[in-house]
């Protein structure tokens, strides 16, 4: 019987990859501060003109900081400079690019629109919350002048904000699952892309 690897595990197989030569820590770097900006401005996009929260307006603005974070280490810890988010310069190019694009056009088909935000949210923050902490493990093991540390404690509590919201507009769990399990295959199919 074959074995699949599970998310975490085909994480911790491929980001030992990225880590050197510094070029390749910085695609990777730049790859995931396109991700945290991209989330950032579909937060934006979901606030209402008047009507926005304090926890969304807080949600957004941690996000722009952690893509500005992490572009930043790739100048300042690595020594690079990856001005733009170019597909050239992402791994997974235009997988990352579309990445929760098709992600949130997947959940807008059988999802109230109203809760689309909230589940792509948690998926991601979920996905995050896997992640970050085997890629600062790495980091800590290869004595990288790189870290996630700050990202990671927040990243958490924005799952724990999201699960709430979610139990607060009483979302089916069955569908906190479905959305969960079509990340994963979106995730697994990225990943594939990584390696190319």
């Amino acid at each position: 019987m074959k074995h699949f690897l599970s998310l975490r595990e085909q994480f911790e197989e491929i980001l030992p990859l990225f880590l050197s030569p510094p070029f390749s820590h910085a695609k990777w770097l730049n790859t995931l501060s396109y991700l945290e900006n991209s989330g950032a401005r579909k937060i934006a996009r979901c606030e209402h003109p008047q009507n926005v929260s304090r926890e969304m307006l807080k949600h957004a603005a941690e996000e722009f900081r952690h893509a500005f974070y992490l572009k930043q280490q790739i100048s300042t810890k690595l020594g690079l400079s990856l001005p733009t988010y170019h597909p050239d310069l992402l791994w997974g190019g235009v997988a990352t690019l579309r990445y929760l694009d098709r992600l949130e056009t997947s959940l807008c088909r059988f999802v109230d629109p109203r809760s689309v935000y909230f589940l792509v949210t948690y998926a991601i923050e979920l996905r995050a919350s896997e992640v970050y902490p085997v890629y600062q493990t790495l980091l800590s093991q290869n004595k990288s002048p790189v870290s996630v540390r700050s990202i990671l404690l927040e990243e958490k509590g924005h799952l724990e904000e999201m699960g709430a919201q979610i139990a607060a507009l009483g979302i089916d769990e069955s569908i906190v699952a479905s959305v969960c399990e079509i990340e994963g295959v979106l995730c697994r199919k990225w990943l594939k892309r990584l390696k190319l």
